[in-house]
């Protein structure tokens, strides 16, 4: 029998909501009650970062899955009639991922091709047998192949390949090519990206492209074609295991979850139209990608072997025009009419405003900070609008240190929230002790601390 849920469509009259006097109270419980138990809680310390069961390719900064399950079993507490989560800012996808586990359709947006090709493999339906066979065939083809072109076309490729990843990489994209099935081809180029990241010069220690001596460059040309296979079958050893806990937990049903996510190329600097969700559950990037997390630049490799086709149509290859594409495309991004959006943030956060008037900031990481708090200030007005009245909020944020400065971000974007008719709730603090941070430079400190906020949307 067919789960019934709300109409995502519908108004927010027809969802079954606790009274009003009632939720802030309760929503605020839900969640203080896990650290009236624990106090450190939220920070997972049991959990290593090897352990994340969705890493089929390591995306920078990925959530700890099951905090943002617990997030949404705290919610769920509260709301029991929730049917939909939207994440605004979807990343790798966990929590399209811990919705979809638990019965709830999500909505996912991102501007990162990686992202969104992530999201739409860990979505769609397992095929362990469909997929054994193509990672087979694909292995077969990839060793019959002896053509010598290349596939990758960018510019800089010897830069950031030795001539033998070259060769062995573009012998096993064009053996994923005959792939007819683009369920199961997308798989592979998840599988594929993995091999490609670890495969390039780039050193993997970093987010950032990062370019190996030339004496580990050298010993890494030998054996690329069993570190790509290698690779690929951890990919493919991490989907069956996935298929088989969510399969034996009810989870999944048939090779399917029983909700479904919509995961859609978005910039959320403009509005999504007319898609409804019942909570925002979500983690906004912490700081423009210059300065925080390159997503974009960590993607570019990969990213240069997969058609932008298989992921989505709607895809621009200008996104890697260069390593910087992504990221300038990315909230914060862009630096023009500084001016102009100074003006508009102000008044709009007290703590902001403070920030921007410290005569200790220098201009240009003051012209840095106006562009992301702007731009992200438009992306949580926009990603609002999804919210039907009254829905809760829930968003992981990080207080890095800009020039020595901490930069509060968590009190920033609750009074950005709160002037667009939202309702503080709780903030919870939590240790990242295994999350991979930029240490000291001269941009950003090290951070050890996240902030859960959570906050109800406009009635």
């Amino acid at each position: 029998m067919l789960r019934q849920v709300p109409d995502p469509a519908a108004p927010a009259s027809k969802l079954d909501r606790p009274s009003e006097e009632k939720t802030s109270e309760k929503l605020r419980h839900a969640f203080r009650r896990l650290t009236d138990a624990d106090p450190a809680y939220w920070s997972y310390e049991a959990i290593k970062y090897n352990e994340n069961p969705q890493a089929y390719f390591q995306y920078p900064a990925m959530m700890v899955p099951r905090m943002q399950g617990d997030v949404l079993e705290a919610i769920q507490s509260v709301y029991p009639n929730v049917s939909r989560t939207f994440d605004p800012f979807a990343g790798s996808g966990t929590v399209l991922v811990e919705s979809l586990k638990r019965g709830i359709d999500s909505l996912a947006t991102d501007i990162n091709p990686m992202a969104l090709l992530l999201c739409k493999v860990k979505a769609q339906p397992f095929r362990v047998a469909d997929a054994e066979e193509a990672f087979k065939e694909v292995f077969r083809l990839a060793e019959l192949d002896d053509r010598q072109e290349i596939e990758m076309h960018y510019e800089k490729r010897a830069k950031w390949f030795a001539d033998t990843a070259l060769a062995e990489l573009s012998r096993f994209r064009r053996s994923i090519l005959t792939i007819g099935d683009l369920e199961i081809r997308r798989l592979l180029w998840v599988a594929f990206a993995e091999a490609v990241r670890l495969s390039s010069n780039s050193r993997t220690s970093t987010y950032k492209l990062h370019i190996r001596d030339s004496e580990d460059i050298t010993k890494r040309a030998v054996g690329v074609a069993e570190r790509i296979r290698q690779s690929m079958n951890r990919v493919l050893r991490m989907y069956k295991e996935n298929e088989a806990v969510l399969t034996a937990s009810r989870q999944v049903e048939d090779g399917s979850f029983r909700a479904s996510g919509k995961i859609v190329n978005h910039d959320m600097r403009r509005p999504l139209g007319s898609e409804k969700a019942d909570a925002i559950i979500s983690s906004p990037q912490y700081g423009d990608n210059h300065t925080t997390v390159t997503y974009g630049q960590h993607s570019f490799l990969p990213l240069h072997w997969i058609p932008f086709d298989d992921i989505d149509s709607t895809l621009d290859l200008a996104l890697i025009a260069n390593t910087h594409s992504i990221d300038s495309a990315s909230v914060g991004g862009a630096k023009t009419g500084n001016a102009e959006k100074r003006e508009k943030l102000r008044g709009r956060s007290d703590s902001l405003d403070t920030l921007l008037a410290n005569p200790k900031l220098p201009p240009e990481a003051r012209q840095r900070l106006v562009s992301f708090f702007y731009d992200l200030d438009i992306c949580l007005q926009n990603a609002l609008s999804v919210l039907r009245g009254g829905g809760p909020l829930a968003l992981t944020l990080g207080n890095r240190c800009v020039c020595g400065i901490r930069i509060q971000t968590d009190t920033i974007v609750s009074e950005l929230l709160t002037k667009s008719g939202c309702e503080f709730i709780d903030t919870l603090s939590r240790d990242i002790p295994t999350k991979r941070m930029a240490h000291r430079n001269k941009i950003a400190g090290t951070m050890l601390t996240e902030t859960l906020l959570v906050m109800r949307g406009p009635d």
